[in-house]
């Protein structure tokens, strides 16, 4: 069970009970943003009570396949410092189902649980709420979008069974706290299980939001920053009044909505690398600001949903960056961006263009053998011999680059074997062709 408490819990009942603790501001604790997906076999930052990490039975598709395991009565325990107030709290969890609603909480900003009948149930107002349908018997992803400003807060899932970097909201939302709560920001999440059966939990991260419980905010993007790693990315999919990340020249203000987003669940020190002329540009975050560009050739850096940055991040912990956003309403409700790779003549980087799969895009696909980047996705059609280029850490060596063969994309000769693109994915496109295109178009 999931207790959202408002003096010191958040509540999720399914015989795995997780309270998110919400109450007067503590000195102690772990600073936001918070990730654990216990990939070093350990839960170090928890209190733990008849608790541990297994090495087995995790979520998939992550790096290894470690879970926290909690026994009947046990319990585990994370306090927060701060005064964060306006929180987004993400874990999965694998319930067991209760036959009958739990008493209604007395101390909670919110709870919720699973069904017997597979609901999941929220407690609203005054009243318990079923607000979607999900499996018992595999993996789910919930989301909780806490806003003590406006005594508010969303739920967004995924049923998928495997780590997912995209959820949809749950209907009916947002929905009021527990009338007569009086919590004003989040201190600690606790998850207790009740069940016979020890229930599991696994990729626990806490990370500040910018946004507000919106009913137009239909999904959930959620980014991976990894501590000490150069890792590619694009924009957040959102509506943005200025595509710069600077307000004023060379960042001297506080910057704007943009670059407050793509500043969130990073740490001051951590760079932005933005494809610009002949190389990328390189802004460092200060006081939660962008500041001036190194070359400094790119006074006001702008991206777009099909644009690919690169962010390095310095030593610390591994974040969660999380947005909620409207899917009809993304890049102004276009359905479609374009690209124009440019040429191999060109006095603009030569041939090089900076590029990413849309956040917003709504799958990953398969670079060699699925579509978006196939032939009739480009116009003209790529010249043989044009370049896709991918830098990810995790691979050895960390670069890929796929060649045009005249009908696909082919490493290293090989053009069969899958190699997938992710929503938020950058790579540089590099243009043989003397003059021209192509121009690539992408659904966002």
């Amino acid at each position: 069970m999931l207790y959202l408490h408002s003096h010191p819990r958040v509540a999720m009942w399914a015989g795995l009970l997780v309270v998110l603790a919400v109450s007067a501001s503590t000195a102690f604790g772990v600073t936001l943003p918070h990730y654990e997906d216990l990939s070093d076999g350990a839960a170090g930052d928890y209190t733990l009570s008849s608790a541990s990490v297994v090495s087995s039975g995790g979520v998939g598709s992550m790096a290894d396949a470690n879970a926290l395991s909690i026994a009947e009565n046990g319990n585990a325990e994370l306090t927060v410092s701060g005064t964060a107030s306006n929180v987004i709290c993400h874990l999965y969890i694998k319930p067991d189902t209760w036959e009958a609603a739990p008493d209604a909480p007395t101390s909670d900003a919110t709870a919720m649980y699973v069904s017997s009948a597979g609901e999941l149930t929220v407690y609203t107002g005054t009243a318990w709420t079923a607000i979607a349908t999900v499996p018992t018997d595999s993996w789910i992803a919930v989301a909780v979008h806490m806003d003590f400003g406006s005594d508010t807060f969303d739920v967004f899932f995924n049923t998928n069974g495997t780590f997912q970097t995209t959820m949809e909201r749950a209907t009916g939302g947002p929905f009021p706290f527990r009338t007569g709560h009086s919590a004003d920001n989040f201190t600690k999440l606790t998850m207790t299980n009740n069940a016979t059966t020890a229930g599991l939990v696994d990729v626990v991260a806490i990370s500040p939001s910018h946004a507000t419980p919106d009913a137009d905010s239909d999904n959930l993007r959620v980014f991976v920053r990894k501590a000490g790693k150069t890792s590619t990315t694009t924009m957040p999919p959102d509506i943005y009044s200025t595509d710069s990340i600077l307000t004023g020249s060379q960042g001297s203000e506080t910057g704007t909505t943009l670059g407050r987003d793509m500043a969130l669940a990073l740490s001051d020190g951590d760079k932005l690398h933005v494809p610009f002329s002949t190389a990328y540009s390189v802004y460092e975050l200060g006081g939660g600001s962008w500041g001036t560009g190194s070359p400094n050739e790119d006074p006001e850096p702008t991206l777009t949903s099909a644009r690919g940055v690169l962010i390095e991040r310095g030593a610390g912990s591994d974040a969660l960056a999380m947005y909620p956003y409207d899917d009809t309403d993304v890049a102004g409700g276009v359905a479609t961006v374009e690209v124009t790779m440019k040429a191999a003549n060109d006095d603009n980087w030569k041939g090089y263009t900076g590029s990413a799969l849309p956040a917003s895009h709504p799958e990953c696909v398969d670079l060699v053998n699925g579509s978006v980047f196939e032939a009739a996705d480009f116009s003209p059609a790529p010249t043989q011999g044009d370049i896709i280029f991918f830098y990810r850490e995790e691979l050895s060596p960390p670069g890929r680059q796929f060649f045009w063969n005249g009908s696909a994309w082919s490493y290293d000769g090989d053009a069969t074997t899958p190699f997938m693109v992710c929503p938020g994915d950058e790579f540089i496109y590099y243009n043989t062709a003397a003059s021209g295109g192509p121009v690539w178009t992408v659904a966002q």
